[in-house]
């Protein structure tokens, strides 16, 4: 395989869709990570090579995980990332220093790891391995191979069983919990908790971000419980890191941070978007200074250029127009409920028009419930996001014309936003959501849409 196309493609042929939709029990997981592991023996160990952050959550992990690295990357640290899932291409998921890997390093990754399974004779068919187990076992050995300093993971999906949790980490990271992927993980806040905190490993200290209203307690008693029997130290973030003030400002905040092991603040600014944001970044910062303790080099100038230089492109990102598009990737209700936030506190007087898909495992009533709240009545343009898991528009549009939207239906991502132009005019806000598979396409399209046209 000599390109990226191909080697995605040798990729994708392991996904095994009756597990990735839960119509496998989710507990049959636990064998195939038992046996993942051992895949990675018979390759060196490639996730024993570099000390790694674990990050699982339902929300703020991707955030935190990339606010994080950026950190290392200027405290000097040769920094990985690894995180799910992307928004154009594979490449995104993996990176060694600021920018994603190069389609060309990719795909020689890809096709090295190919060839050695065939030379070893390793068993090359759908169910054998997933594409997920394959493309972390391609970021190990990127990082093993690059020297990494200090690799940040986040989970795929929950935690205890996640093809991730073979790791061995400096500190494990549970960052906000909501209702998410509630057939695999449990029906309530500490259940999924529960399946979350599976990353903590004995002895290995875990910081906790602050959680929800409301769900504070459970999911903390679940926490600690098993950091008690583990013996793994607990660190709440909001007890170690205080957020003194935070300003809101059209490309980003600042925001004052008291740090309570080293008894100092810190100003920073934070190019997202959001009081989410801010949490997400306290809790990487709780990181810091845990990193700081196991002896890691990170001074507060680090931190203030690592913060100021993060890229998490498709979280909240704000296109300005005319028209003004706002793609966010939120999927759950607690996503869905930090951009309502966030929409009210940059434009606390837009009445939006919605461009909404959603992958056909997510709640529809739910997910949306946020939005008909604060803008009852709203104009929603409904399209089917570009995956073979995309929701039909057909089944999106009943509820949401229960629930009262004035909904429209697109064929694609780049129809939707003609229809949602149409209906909006240039000076009004369009916001996307539902499901990150949807920006590149829209970002694409609204390029096209907006851009001048050529003089010749």
């Amino acid at each position: 395989m000599a390109t990226y196309t191909q080697a995605a493609s040798f990729l994708e042929s392991f996904i095994n869709y009756e597990l990735h939709r839960g119509r496998m029990k989710y507990n049959t997981r636990a064998l195939h990570l038992r046996r993942f592991e051992v895949f990675l023996r018979g390759l060196g160990s490639p996730h024993r090579a570099a000390p790694v952050v674990h990050i699982a959550g339902t929300k703020g992990k991707g955030s935190t995980a990339a606010l994080l690295h950026s950190i290392l990357l200027e405290a000097g640290l040769c920094a990985g990332l690894y995180t799910s899932p992307h928004l154009e291409s594979y490449c995104e998921r993996i990176r060694v220093g600021r920018s994603p890997v190069s389609k060309r390093r990719f795909a020689d990754a890809v096709e090295s790891l190919h060839r050695r399974l065939e030379r070893h004779g390793v068993p090359l068919e759908a169910g054998y391995r997933t594409t997920f187990e394959l493309l972390t076992t391609v970021a190990f050995e990127m990082f093993r191979d690059a020297g990494v300093d200090l690799g940040i993971i986040e989970t795929g999906l929950g935690g205890r069983l996640d093809a991730t949790n073979i790791v061995r980490p400096e500190v494990s990271v549970i960052t906000a919990i909501g209702l998410d992927h509630t057939h695999l993980l449990g029906a309530t806040h500490g259940a999924i908790a529960r399946e979350k905190a599976g990353i903590v490993k004995p002895g290995r200290p875990v910081v906790v971000a602050r959680q929800p209203p409301g769900v504070v307690g459970e999911v903390l008693s679940v926490v600690r419980e098993i950091c008690r029997k583990r013996r793994s130290p607990f660190y709440y973030a909001p007890r170690w890191v205080r957020i003194v003030s935070r300003t809101a400002r059209p490309n980003g905040q600042m925001v004052r941070y008291w740090l309570r092991r080293s008894s100092t603040e810190i100003e920073v600014r934070l190019p997202l978007l959001g009081r989410h944001q801010a949490e997400n970044l306290r809790t990487a910062l709780a990181v810091v200074e845990l990193l700081r303790m196991r002896g890691w080099t990170i001074s507060n100038s680090a931190i203030q250029l690592g913060v100021q230089n993060v890229n998490w492109p498709g979280r909240i990102e704000w296109l300005e127009g005319p028209p003004t598009l706002v793609l966010d990737g939120a999927h759950c209700p607690l996503s869905v409920e930090a951009l309502v936030q966030t929409i009210r506190e940059q434009r606390p007087a837009a009445h939006p028009v919605f461009l909404f898909s959603l992958l056909d495992d997510k709640p529809i009533e739910a997910t949306v419930a946020p939005v008909a709240r604060a803008f009852p009545g709203a104009e929603v343009v409904v399209f089917r996001a570009p995956s073979v898991r995309g929701c039909p528009t057909e089944v999106l549009i009943g509820p949401l014309r229960n629930m009262g939207f004035l909904v429209h239906e697109a064929e694609n991502a780049s129809d939707a936003l003609r229809r949602a132009m149409s209906h909006a005019g240039i000076h009004s806000l369009l916001i996307a959501f539902g499901s990150l598979y949807s920006v590149a396409s829209l970002r694409k399209a609204y390029q096209r849409l907006t851009s001048p046209p050529t003089v010749r």
